[in-house]
């Protein structure tokens, strides 16, 4: 099966299971010296991520991580091979911040396609989910291997940065 097809039978299951919910498809050129890195890494794990909004007492919880220390972003991470998507998220959850929750949307998709920009025929796609989710137990605790700091907010900070985009309302931008 090749990464659109995983892509497109996991957008069907979502379809299946979710009422509504925005995919965004984004295109891009990776220099050709990068995309059989890039392709590896994916095929080496799975083509599919998550994120996630952890709401708790009108507050969302959101992360520094090392790839992108200057933003705040959801946390979350790569789904294992053969890992169910939103056991995947709640076990990343878990693992960055030691917090517990349980999953009550999905916000929306992100499918990424990479082109090589000598071959455009070749491609390399990843699908990005975003949920929304309810603080069930745990405190805060970052395990810095994982990210670099996390916080609570009430508003989303000026650094907020989303694949998927500002959320629907439910929180202001500083």
């Amino acid at each position: 099966m090749t990464g659109e097809d995983h892509v497109a039978s996991k957008l069907a299951e979502f379809r299946d299971r979710y009422d509504e919910f925005e995919v965004t498809t984004r295109e891009g050129s990776i220099p050709t010296e990068e995309f059989e890195t890039r392709t590896e890494k994916v095929r080496a794990r799975s083509p599919f991520n998550a994120r996630v909004l952890v709401e708790r007492d009108g507050e969302v919880l959101l992360v520094r991580d090392h790839d992108w220390p200057g933003f705040w972003v959801e946390p979350g991470g790569t789904v294992e091979s053969g890992e169910a998507i939103e056991q995947a998220t709640r076990r990343e959850i878990t693992e960055e911040t030691g917090i517990e929750c349980r999953l009550t949307d999905l916000r929306g998709v992100v499918h990424f396609v990479g082109h090589d920009e000598a071959d455009e025929t070749k491609e390399v796609h990843l699908l990005q989910a975003f949920y929304w989710a309810e603080h069930e137990r745990g405190d805060l605790d970052v395990q810095e291997e994982e990210i670099v700091e996390g916080r609570w907010w009430q508003t989303l900070p000026e650094e907020f940065h989303s694949n998927l985009g500002v959320p629907d309302g439910r929180f202001e931008v500083s």
